[in-house]
């Protein structure tokens, strides 16, 4: 009796594995379903709860978690976040995966961003003296000192 109940003891270790790694691999899908959704819905809390849902145990599908993750730093607004998390998941993506392109996609978007608020902000402080004295209101508002992004032509000028 005592041998089949050690028996039972240590073939029970490899069960309990094996059901721990098909829970996992259950749950990548559902939770990487579920962070889609939550992004598409534009819940920021959503995706960051199945980005943390999708970290333990990240041995399959490595690069969803930190996506995910990224996902959730660009609805927050957080672009240097979300570059740094994208660029993790580039690095455990594997060459041949869809998700490659979207990964370069989002992380050259973030990139983009990041960019675009620095010269935003080295505009304004350029600005900044100028727009302070009065005589410099007149300049600003005069048609064709900040020429907008459509070229002028005859027939819309």
């Amino acid at each position: 009796m005592r041998r089949r109940q050690l028996l039972l003891l240590w073939s029970a270790v490899p069960v309990l594995v094996l059901l721990g790694v098909a829970a996992k691999f259950l749950s990548l899908g559902l939770l990487a379903g579920q962070a889609a959704e939550a992004y598409a819905a534009k819940d920021t809390a959503a995706v960051e709860a199945a980005a943390e849902g999708l970290n333990p145990a990240n041995v399959v599908e490595r690069h969803k978690a930190p996506f995910a993750a990224g996902d959730a730093k660009v609805l927050a607004g957080d672009y240097p976040a979300a570059r740094i998390l994208f660029e993790e998941a580039l690095d455990g993506v594997p060459a041949v995966s869809p998700d490659d392109c979207v990964i370069r996609v989002n992380l050259s978007l973030a990139i983009e961003h990041i960019g675009d608020a620095k010269l935003r902000r080295r505009t304004r402080r350029r600005l900044l003296p100028f727009t302070q004295k009065p005589w410099m209101w007149w300049w600003l508002r005069r048609r064709d000192a900040f020429p907008g992004p459509v070229p002028r032509t005859q027939g819309n000028s």
